[in-house]
């Protein structure tokens, strides 16, 4: 059975691309003795508005992580040279119990191998996630990132191009 993922496709406040978030969180139940019953998982019958849920092995989504990946150089060299008023973000999957969210940080710093950031919109399904918490990504843990450069032209958006192309032959 696939396991099925929340992703935001709300567009980011002042980037005017639809963003979605990462950094794995890595939450353990451990400690939970053997007779207690497993976490229940948060499945909404259908997406919330905003979001849209999709397999962990969903090939175009994957394709969009790789994609992403291999074009990382190019949001550090444009974030080293941002303006004080463009906004970065990060896409990365929460984990909590059985539960994942993939949601956009908003980039703060970069460093070499990660990159800081907070969370700008409240999580669905995530509860330890709270509005304006500190995050730090791992680059490898990075599946898509976007931002507006200075002349307004958007960058970036991999896993965003794959949903809303979906939502467009939906509404067909």
């Amino acid at each position: 059975m696939q396991k099925k993922q929340s992703f935001s496709t709300t567009p980011l406040t002042g980037l005017a691309v639809g963003l979605i978030a990462l950094t794995t969180c890595g939450c353990s139940q451990s400690g939970q003795s053997a007779t207690q019953s497993p976490p229940e998982m948060i499945k909404p019958a259908a997406a919330p508005a905003g979001f849209a849920h999709a397999d962990d092995s969903d090939p175009e989504l994957v394709a969009a992580k790789v994609q992403a990946q291999a074009k990382l150089g190019e949001f550090k060299s444009a974030f080293a040279t941002r303006a004080a008023d463009q906004k970065f973000a990060i896409k990365a999957p929460f984990r909590e119990g059985p539960n994942e969210e993939h949601k956009w940080v908003i980039v703060d710093a970069v460093k070499k191998d990660e990159m800081d950031g907070h969370i700008e919109k409240p999580s669905q399904t995530i509860k330890h996630l709270k509005v304006g918490q500190t995050i730090t990504v791992n680059d490898y843990n990075i599946e898509d990132w976007a931002y507006t450069d200075k002349q307004g032209q958007q960058h970036g958006g991999f896993s965003v191009a794959v949903l809303r192309k979906r939502e467009g032959a939906q509404a067909h």
